[in-house]
This record gives structure tokens, C-alpha cells and sequence, in this order.
């Protein structure tokens, strides 16, 4: 069962957690057409990015201090405007992810106290349980989240739930062999695969 998703967000201040999020989508085997990806378009980016979400299944919008670009004409950021096609689309899943209010932020890309916008829109997405993340672009806890959403997906079309390991497998502490290493993002799906059938 494949799944498309859409990384939406700013794109100076948030290149390097926007790389950690593709990497960890791919990983999970969901594919991304990232706009790190896209050749010159002769519409503009409110039309393209835009209609780049239609075909997708999920939206992972990674939100700063900052709206970036608002075209001519309009009251809404591109990266708003990426949200609200999402918003729009019933076929599409939504997971947002907000720095830290107290995080140490580059002055340049902080507009919290220069755009009013920002600060509303930041109030508005609380209302979708966003997850937070911090200065290092590991903070964002991606993978149990698209652990998550996939199953839940996966169950909503009729697919078989994931098998599950005995009773007896699951209640073994989970203790990470020192050798073990490299595979942060393989280990969080684990755990939150582990997460969701102990709740």
C-alpha cells in the first residue's frame, strides 16, 4: 500500500529539518516529491506547490517563527496556502509539528514580534495537537508519527492490522544493544509500533 506525502514548511530557516523529514518519510517507504526536487514551473509557486498536494495522502507541515513568502495580492504565505490545500482535501492527513516557543532561533528568521499573522496562525494549528520540535532537526519525532498515521490508514481501507509479537515478546524491557547503532529512525518506528498496541 503506497502513500504520497507533501513536506510543507519555510525553506531557509528550516532546510536541515525538512531534510530530516524526507529521510525519515522515504525510510518508512512513503514516497515525496519534495520542492528541494522541483524543475522550473512557468505558473506561479501558490498554483504549483498547490496543486502538487492534490494527489497526496499525507501533509507534514513544519512551522517556525516565520509565514514566508505572501505573493502580491494575497493576505496567506505560500506555505499557508500549502496548508489550507491540505486543509481543503478530504483525501489528505495533516501532521504538524511547531518549533518550541522558548527555542533558541536564528534572529534573522524570527518574525514572531514583526508579523501579528504569525503568531495567530500559530494559535490556529494548536487546535490540531501539533507535535513541537527544537534547534536540532532530530527533535522532530517524525517516525512514530508516520508509524502511527500508516496504520491507522492501512486499517481505514481494510487492511489487516500489522501481526503483533506474543504477549510474552512485548512485555520484555526494551534495553538498545550498545552495537545497534545507525538506525534511529528504524528503532522509532519499532517503539511506536510497540506503542500502539499496548495502548
Amino acid at each position: 500500500m503506497a502513500f504520497k506525502a507533501f513536506v510543507s514548511s519555510t525553506f531557509k530557516d528550516l532546510q536541515a529539518h525538512r531534510a530530516h523529514v524526507i529521510k525519515a518519510l522515504r525510510e518508512a517507504g512513503v514516497t515525496v516529491d519534495p520542492m528541494e526536487d522541483w524543475p522550473p514551473d512557468a505558473d506561479e509557486p501558490k498554483v504549483f506547490s498547490t496543486d502538487r498536494m492534490a494527489d497526496c495522502d499525507l501533509c507534514v507541515l513544519l512551522v517556525a517563527f516565520r509565514r514566508g513568502y505572501v505573493p502580491d495580492g494575497e493576505t496567506r504565505s505560500i506555505t499557508q496556502m500549502e496548508y489550507d490545500a491540505a486543509a481543503g482535501n478530504p483525501r489528505v492527513d495533516i501532521l504538524v509539528f511547531m518549533l518550541e516557543e522558548a527555542a533558541p532561533w536564528p534572529r534573522p528568521y524570527d518574525e514572531m514580534d514583526k508579523d501579528p499573522e504569525m503568531r495567530r496562525w500559530r494559535e490556529e494549528l494548536t487546535r490540531r495537537g501539533p507535535g513541537s520540535f527544537g534547534l536540532e532537526p532530530v527533535t522532530i519525532r517524525i517516525a512514530p508519527a508516520v508509524t502511527r498515521w500508516m496504520e491507522k490508514r492501512r486499517q481505514a481501507m481494510g487492511a489487516p492490522a500489522v501481526p503483533q509479537p506474543p504477549e510474552r515478546v512485548r512485555k520484555v524491557p526494551m534495553v538498545r544493544n550498545a552495537a545497534f547503532v545507525g538506525r534511529e529512525t528504524l528503532l522509532a518506528s519499532l517503539r511506536a509500533a510497540l506503542d500502539l498496541e499496548q495502548r
